[in-house]
């Protein structure tokens, strides 16, 4: 199937068993460079960006944000990873920020629930922008001279079922609630 993935409609019925998505969307590409040609990261350099750079992060990082909400839009789907080969926080944690802000009944894995060798990784997302440190934590971060690319990964988890048209909320809100947590 050779489509744009954001012409996939989440309802239907060939997606209904569909649990879990990779998504590494097109993205700089800036962990890839060379040293020398790299945009400022997370970690911070001295070269400045130009404005066409800056107009294609933004742009980047909205197409981004908009492929991550459509992953998480999926019924079935309780599990996304997002990953881009970027050292900019605009395409990593305020993308990041951006998903968790536009959607609801998702969260990010927390370190302590991540595989040994991601809980064990040291350099993790930076706080910039709107991120809980809990959700800092769950980032992964590598950078070059850590062995590695550039490269950025946080896996999403589904926190609340997914109530299907025509459904009562309410009912079930109801039947749930228990008083206001002191």
């Amino acid at each position: 199937m050779n489509v744009d993935f954001t012409s996939l409609s989440p309802d239907d019925e060939q997606f209904s068993k569909v649990t879990a998505i990779l998504l590494d969307p097109s993205c700089s590409g800036s962990g890839l460079r060379r040293v020398e040609d790299t945009y400022p990261s997370a970690a911070g350099t001295s070269t400045t960006l130009s404005t066409e750079d800056i107009t294609r992060l933004h742009a980047l990082s909205h197409f981004q944000t908009r492929l991550l909400t459509h992953a998480m839009s999926f019924p079935s789907v309780d599990k996304v990873v997002y990953s881009t080969c970027s050292i900019h926080a605009q395409e990593n944690e305020h993308v990041v920020a951006a998903a968790m802000d536009a959607t609801t009944g998702w969260r990010v894995v927390r370190r302590e629930e991540q595989e040994l060798g991601l809980r064990t990784w040291e350099r993790r997302g930076v706080a910039e922008g709107e991120l809980k440190e809990e959700d800092v934590e769950g980032c992964v971060r590598c950078e070059r001279g850590d062995g590695t690319i550039g490269f950025f990964a946080a896996g999403f988890v589904r926190t609340q079922e997914v109530v299907e048209e025509g459904e009562d909320e309410d009912e079930d809100e109801e039947e749930e609630w228990m008083g206001i947590p002191s």
